[in-house]
């Protein structure tokens, strides 16, 4: 399958084991955003890889969420109908 872009969110203190083993898996990345709150901080990247490499890290590796918008229904997609 071709490599979809997918929204990760992980803990601040994982940061640097994610994106080292990111690099060890040559997958793109790009850090977004740090996210501050009570119960600590989180950051946001953006990662171009295959479906199976997104289930192989959500196995591997603790992500507090994963989104990849293509597998959600979108406005312009044909309408359903209500019965």
């Amino acid at each position: 399958m071709a490599p979809k872009k997918y929204y990760i969110r992980v803990k601040q203190t994982n940061c640097a084991g994610f994106e080292a083993y990111l690099e060890e898996q040559e997958i793109s990345f790009t850090h977004l955003s740090n996210d501050f709150g009570p119960s600590g901080g989180s950051s946001l990247y953006a990662v171009v890889m295959d479906p199976e490499s997104a289930l192989t890290l959500n196995l591997k590796f603790p992500v507090l969420g994963c989104l990849n918008f293509e597998k959600m229904h979108r406005c312009d997609d044909e309408p359903t109908v209500l019965k």
